[in-house]
C-alpha cells in the first residue's frame, strides 16, 4: 500500500472514529406529559339503573364527566453512536429541559436517555432561571428543639418590579413528591413569600428575606434546591438554584452548659448562680420523671420535690426550667430565650435563687410549626399538644431530642 493510500485510510478511520464517538446523529424521542394537566372535560357514557319502591318503580339515567388530558409532548434529541451502542459519549438530552403542554410548563430532568423526574413551574411561557430573579445567599441558624432557622435572600436585578416572589425548598426530607408514569414529580415545600401582602412588589435592585424553621439531621452535608417564583409585567419567572449546606452538631455537655450559665450570670449581675451537686442529682431525677410524660409541661414537679427532698421540703424554695437547646451555640441561646421564651429566661435570671443543678438527656418531645403565634408554654402542668393546637399550630412528635433540665434553689 502506498504512503498516500495509507494516509487516506488513516484519515477515513479517524473520521469514522470521530463520528462514532463525537457526532450526535442517533435520534431519540421521549413522549411526556404534565401530571394533572387537563384541557377540559367530556361527557362519559350514561349509566342507567332501575329501582323499585313500595309505591312506584322506574329507571334513572346518570351522566358523568371525565377529564381529558392534553396529548403528550415529544422531546427529541440526538446521541452519539458510541452512546447508543455502548453507553459512552454524549447523551441525547440535557440534564433538564422545559416542556409546554397546553397552558402549563414543566421542567423534565434527564439521566442520559431517560427522564427520571419533573417539576411543574407555572403557565406556558414561564421564563426559567432568569438572571433578574435570583437567590443571592442562604443561611442556617440554629434554633430551638434542634431545628434550623433557614433564610433565603432574594434579589431583583431586573429593570422592573417583581410581584410577590414566593420561596420553596426541595430536599429529601421536604415536599410531597409523587411518582407518576415512572417520573418523580417534585413538590417543593412552601416556605413563605416576600412582603406582607399579596400586592407586594420587589423593586428593581432590592432584596428581600424569607425565613422558616426546618428540622434537619446533624453532622451531614445536605444538597438542596431553593425555588423562587414571581410575576413581572404579566410574565411568570421561575428560578431553581442548588446549594450545599453542612449541618454541624452542637454537643450539649458540661462545657456548653458552663458557657450558657456564664451568659445567664452576666444577665443576673451581682448575684450569679453557683452549681450545687445535690441539685445536679435532683435535675437527673426530674429528667426521668418529666420525660416520662413529655406532653405535660414540668410533669410531676411538686411531687418530685417531696419525694427527693422529703415531706418537709418547701416547694417554693425550688424552681425548674426545662429547655431544648439542641443545635444552639451557648452564646446565642440566651438571646433566643429572652426573645421567644421570656418566661423561661425570667426564671433563670430571677435573683431570688442563687444555686442551680442541671442534667442533659435524650428523650421524645415535639416540634411546633414555624407560623405559631405562641412560642413557649406559660406554666407547668399544661398539655403541650392541646395548648399549641388551640392557637392554630401544628405539633409534630419527635422521637428523640436533647433535654436540658435546670433546677434552681435558694
Amino acid at each position: 500500500m502506498s504512503p498516500r493510500t495509507e494516509l487516506a485510510a488513516a484519515i477515513v478511520a479517524l473520521l469514522l472514529a470521530g463520528t462514532f464517538f463525537l457526532a450526535p446523529v442517533v435520534p431519540y424521542s421521549a413522549s411526556l406529559g404534565i401530571v394533572g394537566n387537563y384541557q377540559g372535560t367530556t361527557t362519559c357514557s350514561s349509566v342507567s339503573s332501575t329501582y323499585s319502591a313500595i309505591v312506584t318503580s322506574g329507571s334513572v339515567t346518570y351522566s358523568c364527566l371525565v377529564e381529558v388530558p392534553y396529548q403528550p409532548v415529544a422531546v427529541g434529541g440526538y446521541a452519539t453512536p458510541s452512546y447508543a451502542l455502548l453507553g459512552y459519549g454524549a447523551p441525547p438530552y440535557p440534564t433538564q429541559a422545559q416542556i409546554t403542554q397546553g397552558n402549563s410548563s414543566a421542567l423534565i430532568f434527564f439521566q442520559g436517555a431517560r427522564a427520571v423526574a419533573a417539576e411543574r413551574i407555572g403557565p406556558a411561557g414561564t421564563v426559567v432561571n432568569s438572571p433578574d430573579l435570583a437567590v443571592v445567599r442562604t443561611t442556617f441558624v440554629q434554633a430551638a428543639f434542634g431545628e434550623q432557622n433557614f433564610t433565603a435572600v432574594i434579589r431583583n436585578s431586573g429593570p422592573t418590579g417583581i410581584l410577590i416572589p414566593t420561596v420553596a425548598v426541595q430536599m429529601e426530607e421536604y415536599g410531597e413528591n409523587q411518582s407518576v408514569g415512572g417520573l418523580t414529580w417534585f413538590e417543593p415545600d412552601f416556605l413563605g413569600h416576600c412582603g406582607d401582602s399579596i400586592s407586594y412588589v420587589l423593586s428593581p435592585g432590592t432584596e428581600c428575606k424569607v425565613s422558616a424553621l426546618l428540622s434537619l439531621p446533624y453532622n451531614v452535608t445536605i444538597p438542596y434546591y431553593v425555588v423562587v417564583v414571581g410575576v413581572r409585567g404579566g410574565q411568570h419567572l421561575f428560578t431553581r438554584q442548588k446549594f450545599i449546606q453542612s449541618i454541624p452538631a452542637e454537643v450539649i455537655g458540661p462545657a456548653w452548659v458552663g458557657d450558657f450559665i456564664s451568659n445567664v450570670n452576666q444577665a443576673r449581675g451581682s448575684n450569679p448562680l453557683a452549681e450545687n451537686s445535690t441539685l445536679d442529682a435532683f435535675a437527673a431525677f426530674r429528667f426521668i420523671v418529666a420525660s416520662s410524660q413529655p406532653d405535660i409541661s414540668d410533669y410531676g414537679f411538686a411531687n418530685s420535690t417531696t419525694v427527693f427532698f422529703g415531706s418537709g421540703a418547701a416547694q417554693a424554695g425550688f424552681a425548674e426550667e426545662i429547655l431544648f437547646p439542641g443545635g444552639f451555640a451557648p452564646g446565642n441561646y440566651g438571646t433566643y430565650l429572652s426573645e421567644y421564651a421570656p418566661g423561661h429566661w425570667t426564671g433563670l435570671t430571677d435573683t431570688a435563687y442563687n444555686e442551680f443543678g442541671y442534667f442533659v438527656g435524650q428523650a421524645p418531645y415535639y416540634t411546633v410549626s414555624s407560623n405559631c403565634p405562641v412560642t413557649e408554654v406559660p406554666s407547668g402542668g399544661v398539655n403541650i399538644t392541646q395548648y399549641f393546637e388551640s392557637h392554630g399550630c401544628t405539633v409534630t412528635p419527635v422521637g428523640s431530642t436533647t433535654w436540658l433540665v435546670i433546677v434552681l434553689g435558694k
